[in-house]
Parts: structure tokens; C-alpha cells; sequence
């Protein structure tokens, strides 16, 4: 399926076809959401090993994940409850953190794909109303123009 394609009315503009792009995106996220979780396995994979030649667990925690990536964490003063969450979520084990973002992005592309799915499926039922109301017109001797079927 083509991702861009050319209308026969306007030959200089591209447009993109939206049930392909859906379908790219949602198979994209799924990709990286298998990457994440594959790299949450290394990072327990490391936690084991770290654990058999040091004698004791090294805890790595999700803090460290969003510390490495220069993000501050926000203060938010007027909502201890949120806080609370927030310094709960920093607070979870590396690998389990790294885990929770892989399913939630897999998630995300499984929803684009539904989406598309929908989308496939909501063009099929017009177009099958369509070609129904042409061969009802032709039957009952109803000639369609242009601006009919524009319409």
C-alpha cells in the first residue's frame, strides 16, 4: 500500500493516506514498546549478575532512567497527592519502570491499529452503500451526474 499517493484533480499536491500511516505508526510503537520490554529484561538480566558477583542486590531504580535523561522532577505543592504518585513511580525498580513504559507503548500501538482497522472497515460499509445506491439508481432508471455522487 502505497503511503502517499497523487489525486488525479490536483497532480501537484500529496496527500497521505491516512489508514497506511496509522498502520506504520501503530506497527512502529509496537516495535519499540518489544525493544522496551527486551531492554527491562537486560536490565534485570544485569541486576542477576551484579547480584552473583557482588553478593548483594544492587537497587536501580526508575529515578535513575529519568535522571539520565536530564528530566527534573516537578514540584507540585498545591497537589501532595500527585506528588505522592509521582515519587512512588520514581521510586519503582528500574527494569520494572523500563517494563510499565514498554507495555503502555505497545498499548498505544495497538491502538492505532484498531484505528486503522475501523477506519478500513468504515470505508468498506460506504463504499458497499455506494455501489448499492448506483445499482438501485440504474434499476429504477435514475441517471447519476457528477454532482450527484460529489455529494
Amino acid at each position: 500500500m502505497p503511503i502517499s499517493f497523487k489525486r488525479e484533480d490536483q497532480p501537484n499536491r500529496v496527500t497521505y493516506n491516512t489508514k497506511t500511516v496509522r498502520d506504520v505508526v501503530g506497527a512502529a510503537l509496537i516495535v519499540i514498546g518489544f525493544c522496551l520490554g527486551a531492554y527491562a529484561g537486560c536490565i534485570l538480566l544485569y541486576q542477576c549478575l551484579l547480584w552473583l558477583r557482588d553478593g548483594y542486590w544492587t537497587d536501580l531504580q526508575f529515578r535513575l532512567a529519568w535522571e539520565y535523561f536530564g528530566l527534573t522532577e516537578p514540584h507540585l505543592e498545591d497537589a501532595r497527592g500527585v506528588e505522592k504518585i509521582r515519587t512512588a513511580m520514581l521510586d519503582l525498580p528500574l527494569c520494572l519502570g523500563v517494563f510499565l513504559c514498554s507495555v503502555a507503548v505497545c498499548l498505544s500501538g495497538g491502538f492505532f491499529l484498531a484505528s486503522a482497522d475501523e477506519y478500513r472497515r468504515r470505508s468498506m460499509e460506504e463504499q458497499r452503500r455506494r455501489e448499492q445506491w448506483e445499482r438501485d439508481a440504474e434499476r429504477a432508471g435514475i441517471a447519476i451526474s457528477e454532482s450527484d455522487e460529489s455529494e
